[in-house]
């Protein structure tokens, strides 16, 4: 059993179909070399708490075996305080590694600073914000829990970066979600 949880990006919000999202490509990457059924309890707009407070429950209730995670982003562009963004990941981290015997890949904070609908200024505050607690989420690594170097993967290999936003010019294309695909499978040992 696979879960996908977190925001709008473990929706696949950018892409043109299903089958372009980041969680989609896992699964089927999964389901190559073993019989999976997938589960995605991600929401748009959710933030570290909405995890805590109505995800982690219906991961726990599907007992899976492995969990990817995709959430603080929200919390970034509303503000919330690096120190909140971190009690509540290691919050929900924690109640996950104690609750099911899942292997737990969980992004980092995405890149910020490049999102084109966002002011310069706002996203520079934002990618400060992300730095911050990407540094922080690192200590959160254990023998079951991974973190997945969103933020600084494979991006430079884009000579115009603009091309891995989606139209609404802060989710990710297909192209973007396909990198998001590269760094977990690379993380999860599957590539």
């Amino acid at each position: 059993v696979y879960v996908a949880a977190g925001d709008s990006i473990g929706v696949g919000v950018g892409a043109s179909s299903n089958n372009s999202t980041y969680t989609y490509q896992i699964a089927q990457k999964l389901a190559e070399t073993s019989q999976v059924s997938f589960y995605n309890v991600a929401v748009s707009g959710a933030k570290t708490e909405d995890v805590i407070n109505i995800q982690l429950e219906q991961i726990i209730t599907l007992q899976p075996d492995i969990i990817t995670l995709s959430v603080g982003a929200n919390d970034i562009t509303h503000l919330r305080t690096d120190q909140t963004t971190i009690n509540n990941l290691n919050k929900g981290i924690t109640i996950l590694t104690s609750k099911t015997k899942a292997q737990i890949y969980v992004a980092n904070m995405p890149i910020l600073k490049d999102a084109p609908l966002l002011p310069r200024l706002f996203r520079l505050i934002l990618e400060l914000k992300a730095r911050k607690i990407n540094a922080s989420l690192e200590k959160l690594s254990s023998d079951r829990v991974k973190i997945v170097p969103i933020h600084d993967f494979g991006w430079d290999q884009f000579p115009d970066i603009k091309i891995t936003f989606a139209k609404d010019q802060f989710h990710p294309s297909d192209i973007g979600y396909q990198n998001w695909t590269e760094a977990f499978l690379i993380t999860m040992k599957l590539k």
